[in-house]
């Protein structure tokens, strides 16, 4: 930095009335290298101008943010958002170093800068911030998906499938994401994209049929207990998941499909509770079987005829 830079700088901070933003001076102007000069002394908006930008002036003089290529561009979306929740997420996106070094930084801030909603553009700042989304290769479909969501709360779900690490791995995320965004309402929405996230329903082979059955399912109800069967890690090991998921999606309506769940679960449940008390009587045989090696003798080494039930 040289002398006249300086100055340039200086005469920028006190046009956009600065000075209560920059908390330590000396280190804000040592830390200045070549493009964050560069980026600031060309802040070409008029004072009388700024408008969206004077809720956040701190962006003005953000380290990340002026270390960007899209420092001005920025702060043109940002001084033009046509909303609160539009300019909030904009400012984050603005100063997150993921977006910044991302190559989709530029289309990521136009498509929120056009968000429909505040919440839409509140579910496409977090796509737009993930690290996970923004190195996987549906980045740029996910963010175009959600922001045409139907609903704010389909956007929702979409944007939690689209920075989820389990479906981003998985060999069904483009499919999942379409079935979420065609969803039929938003509760039904909401049970696809809790499967889609599942770890244990990714990794079984009931994944894609079970997601189409609750997509296709009219009855949110009846949707929603499919959605939990599916990720009932006690049903997917079992012989029965496919006919048991049949069976509930053939249900005549909300009771009959309540009552075909929980007895589907209660099942499990029973099965569950013989293999603790098993469990527990071969652990009691166990230490009987110490108690009577060791006769009174704790330090004494347990050999293998103590774990071998008679």
């Amino acid at each position: 930095m040289n002398i006249t830079e300086l100055e340039k700088i200086t005469e920028q901070i006190k046009r956009y009335q600065l000075e209560d933003e920059i908390k330590d001076v000396e280190n804000w102007l040592r830390n200045l290298n070549e493009k964050r000069i560069k980026n600031f002394v060309n802040i070409s908006i008029e004072p009388h101008q700024l408008r969206g930008i004077l809720k956040s002036k701190s962006l003005l003089i953000n380290e990340a943010a002026l270390n960007g290529d899209y420092y001005l561009e920025d702060i043109k979306f940002v001084n033009e958002a046509k909303r609160v929740g539009i300019l909030v997420g904009l400012i984050f996106v603005a100063q997150d170093i993921n977006s910044l070094e991302s190559r989709y930084h530029r289309e990521d801030m136009r498509l929120i800068a056009d968000a429909k909603t505040d919440e839409i553009a509140y579910s496409l700042r977090g796509v737009a911030c993930s690290k996970d989304s923004l190195e996987s290769k549906y980045h740029r479909e996910d963010m175009k998906q959600t922001a045409n969501a139907k609903t704010d709360e389909i956007a929702t779900c979409l944007s939690n499938v689209a920075m989820n690490t389990n479906s981003l791995e998985s060999e069904y995320h483009r499919e999942d994401m379409k079935l979420i965004a065609d969803a039929k309402n938003s509760g039904i929405a909401n049970d696809l994209s809790n499967v889609a996230m599942d770890a244990d329903s990714l990794e079984s082979e009931y994944h894609r049929e079970d997601m189409k059955l609750i997509a296709d399912e009219k009855n949110s109800e009846i949707a929603n207990y499919l959605g939990s069967l599916s990720i009932s890690m006690n049903s997917l090991e079992s012989e029965h998941h496919k006919e048991d998921m049949k069976r509930l999606s053939d249900a005549k309506d909300d009771e009959d499909a309540k009552q075909i769940y929980y007895n589907i679960i209660k099942q499990y449940e029973v099965k569950n509770k013989k293999y603790y008390v098993t469990f527990q009587k071969k652990i009691d045989a166990i230490h009987q079987n110490a108690v009577e090696y060791t006769d009174g003798d704790t330090t004494k080494e347990l050999n293998d005829s103590v774990f071998t039930l008679k």
